[in-house]
């Protein structure tokens, strides 16, 4: 790994979504009509992912 990490590669999965798709989800999940459901399709993941997307940034906000 020492040596991919030195050519710039990073080992794991690529995050679903950025920090500017979780900005626009926390922004339409304050509507009282959206379901993360539906905010999780339009993302185009499953509400799993999206759960666990904003308890992982928030983890590191309160930080």
């Amino acid at each position: 790994m020492n040596g991919g990490r030195a050519r710039g590669r990073t080992g794991g999965r690529k995050r679903a979504l950025s920090a500017r798709q979780l900005e626009q989800a926390r922004l339409l999940l304050q509507h009282p009509d959206q379901t993360m459901g539906a905010v999780a399709t339009t993302f185009g993941i499953s509400r799993s992912t999206l759960y666990r997307a904003l308890a992982r940034t928030s983890d590191q906000i309160g930080k």
